[in-house]
């Protein structure tokens, strides 16, 4: 966004210009580029499309005299009509834009540049801002963009300095292209096309803003103009003009906004989702609130792309995208509109008067990774319950101390293990009830559970928790059924897990698995019990990454397994597999967090 700069309006001068009397208007504007800038107040009936009525405050010179009869098109009637109403002042308009014309063709030095300038001596008056819709000529060509930026310096200042005035009071003020079906060489390349969108944007706003150019909006939601594949049509034109009027108006610090906006932003929110953070210029929301179209996404540093496949409204500058599972480090990219001919069927617009398009995101933005995150601790031996009873309980757990820590706790049993009232209490702070991610229950005498919760902000510093689980009176197994396992909450992209699932329960084979979906930098935790010890062991395995086995103990009629896996890559789904080397009756539970 560009600040907010006053520019003081200048008197047209009043003299005599062949047999016509020059208007006195108090601002002055030249359109100044190629065709679609032509088109804003010229080339036939495919650029008009019942253009308002022109204000009784406005007038046109045609090269040779002033006139109150406007041309009659959109762009040029909604650009003069927007700075008369805003500003309250007359405005007086002029043209020069030649189709076809790269920037170095209407550079100093070469026709149309010299006819601009005569026309501007000839209309008597001092030009207060210069319009510029120009750069699909230099898509097609190639040029640079230290370049393209040199050059429109330069011509900014030959234009000024033949007029005797300065960029300060003669700010030129720019716009993106639009699409373009252009199949051939007419157009350059995606990448060509992007690359000017980009360098447009960076001329007119931010750090890279050159001094007194102002970039006004975005046209990619144009429409083509019926048959043809490189010009837009009357009504878009009319919403550039109007568009322009604006920016027009706030430099004259008649209003107080810029129409364009674009995005800041971005953040991983997990493998399948990306946060997209805007700042908007006008407006106070965005539409539409789901599924907007032209957002592309990479997982490989932009080697390859996919589509978002939907998007929603998180708040009023945040959106939401999903798309396929993507590595959420650093090689994620993502572009918004780009190249010639992006989807604009639902393109991401404000929710001011003039309906504003989001701006292109004029090259690859890196949405913010995932932290890494850390491998569960666990709570070890003294996770393990040391007697039965209907109510089982550990006591003074060692934990981390953390921001705000996610506790997980896995139970197994030889019968039924459910209702189960779960309590972690820290040796600092406030005790919290659990809640039961996922359960399997008896079948032949074998359960397995998992539940967690997340301590307050007055358990960060603890160091330890009690867990005890109450069956309600009931005495559903024997000992070392329990255990404990930590991560810091804030290295999650939500404590809920991401999918849980219980493998099916048999009464008496020897493997059992359980599927879950787990995504790129998560982990998941298991937990699967078997009611056969005699010389029974148990082994995990899974589709995505091996897990680390953190307990295989055998007593009072089960066997117990739990073990963890961090940092895998993502699966849909992961297949955790619980194989015992007896036959007995199984069950196995899972969770993936990220």
């Amino acid at each position: 966004m560009f600040p907010l700069v006053a520019v003081r309006p200048k008197r047209l001068l009043r003299k005599t210009n062949g047999n016509s009397k020059v208007r006195n208007a108090q601002v002055l504007i030249g359109i100044y580029g190629q065709s679609n800038a032509f088109h804003h107040y010229g080339g036939g009936a495919l650029f008009s499309n019942s253009p308002p009525a022109a204000n009784a405050g406005t007038s046109w010179f045609d090269g040779t005299s002033w006139s109150t009869t406007i041309p009659n098109y959109n762009g040029i009637r909604e650009l003069m009509n927007g700075i008369n109403s805003a500003a309250g002042k007359t405005v007086g308009a002029l043209g020069g834009a030649v189709s076809g014309q790269a920037i170095s063709l209407l550079s100093k030095g070469n026709a149309s540049y010299t006819n601009f300038i005569n026309s501007i001596v000839a209309s008597g008056g001092v030009l207060d801002f210069i319009v510029w819709y120009q750069g699909e000529g230099d898509s097609a060509n190639g040029n640079t963009e230290a370049s393209y930026r040199a050059q429109l310096s330069q011509l900014h200042a030959d234009i000024v300095a033949d007029l005797g005035t300065t960029k300060a009071a003669c700010p030129l003020v720019l716009c993106s292209l639009a699409n373009t079906t252009d199949t051939g060489t007419g157009a350059g390349t995606d990448a060509s096309w992007d690359l000017m969108e980009g360098v447009l944007i960076r001329c007119g706003s931010g750090a890279t803003q050159l001094p007194n150019v102002y970039y006004s909006h975005s046209n990619r939601d144009a429409m083509l103009a019926s048959g043809d594949q490189i010009h837009i049509d009357g009504t878009s034109l009319g919403r550039s003009g109007k568009r322009f009027a604006k920016t027009i108006a706030s430099l004259l610090a008649s209003t107080t906004a810029f129409p364009n906006w674009h995005i800041v932003g971005a953040a991983i929110v997990d493998a399948t989702h990306t946060d997209v953070t805007f700042v908007r210029g006008l407006g106070s929301d965005f539409t539409p609130t789901s599924n907007p179209s032209g957002f592309e996404l990479s997982g490989d540093n932009g080697g390859t792309w996919a589509a978002a496949t939907a998007g929603a409204r998180q708040s009023a500058i945040v959106l939401r995208l999903t798309h396929a599972s993507l590595a959420t480090t650093s090689a994620r990219k993502l572009r918004y509109q780009y190249g010639r001919n992006p989807d604009a069927s639902a393109p991401v617009l404000d929710n001011s008067s003039l309906a504003l398009p989001l701006d292109n995101s004029g090259g690859n933005i890196a949405p913010t990774p995932l932290a890494s995150l850390p491998t569960p601790t666990w709570s070890s031996s003294s996770g393990q319950t040391s007697s039965g009873g209907a109510t089982q309980q550990l006591a003074a757990v060692a934990i981390p101390a953390a921001a705000r820590n996610l506790v997980i706790v896995t139970y197994t049993g030889a019968t039924d293990l459910e209702p189960v009232t779960v309590t972690v209490a820290p040796n600092v702070g406030t005790a919290k009830t659990a809640t039961r991610n996922v359960y399997r229950g008896a079948a032949g005498n074998s359960s397995a559970g998992m539940a967690s919760c997340v301590l307050d902000a007055d358990a960060d510093t603890a160091t330890s928790v009690t867990v005890t689980l109450d069956f309600g009176g009931a005495n559903p197994f024997g000992s070392r059924r329990v255990a404990v396992y930590t991560v810091p909450s804030g290295d999650l992209s939500s404590p809920t897990p991401v999918a849980s699932n219980g493998g099916t329960v048999n009464s008496g084979g020897t493997v059992v698995n359980a599927s879950f979906n787990t995504s790129a930098g998560g982990f998941y935790i298991v937990c699967g019990a078997s009611n056969n010890i005699t010389s029974n062991t148990g082994t995990l395995s899974a589709t995505g990454e091996t897990p680390v086995r953190r307990i295989h103990a055998g007593a009072s009629g089960a066997l117990n397994v739990v073990g963890d896996a961090s940092g895998l890559t993502a699966q849909t789904p992961d297949t955790v597999t619980l194989t015992c080397t007896a036959a007995g009756a199984m069950a196995l539970v899972g969770a993936s967090w990220r």
